[in-house]
């Protein structure tokens, strides 16, 4: 403990090298958040669709990130992997007279964005990135 305060005064008598430590230890700490960013958008992600509706029309980003279409219904629900820098959304329209329709999408078992829409034809849409589950 004692060596750490006599280095730790020992810098603060040489600015130069305090600055020049300083300057080391911001970079790493810039190199490993850019990193670890790149690193999540490449590395696979568990997503998972739902919907809750008593007759809608669905489309989806599949695993590709093309689009899929589908019939909803109560309980409906897709599971895809996707990188963590693929852009998802899921849109379902509303075909039944008065209800509603709700949108989500949970990534890594986790809700990252829900919408609900009520009357004949609404649409609730969804939209994410798998990566935005870091910041739930």
């Amino acid at each position: 403990m004692a060596l750490a305060v006599f280095a730790l005064i020992g810098l603060i008598r040489d600015g130069s090298k305090m600055f020049s430590i300083l300057s080391i230890i911001i970079g790493g700490f810039l190199f490993f958040l850019i990193a670890k960013e790149s690193v999540d958008e490449v590395s696979d992600y568990s997503v998972e669709y739902r919907v809750d509706c008593r007759e809608c029309d669905i489309s989806y980003t599949n695993s590709t990130g093309g689009t899929d279409k589908a019939g909803g219904y109560v309980g409906w629900s897709r599971r895809i992997t996707a990188k963590g820098g693929d852009f998802l959304y899921i849109n379902a329209q509303n075909g039944s007279e008065g209800g509603s329709v709700k949108a989500s999408i949970y990534v890594n078992n986790i809700l990252v964005k829900s919408e609900t829409s009520s009357g004949e034809f609404s649409i609730a849409s969804a939209s994410c990135r798998p990566v935005d589950v870091n910041t739930k």
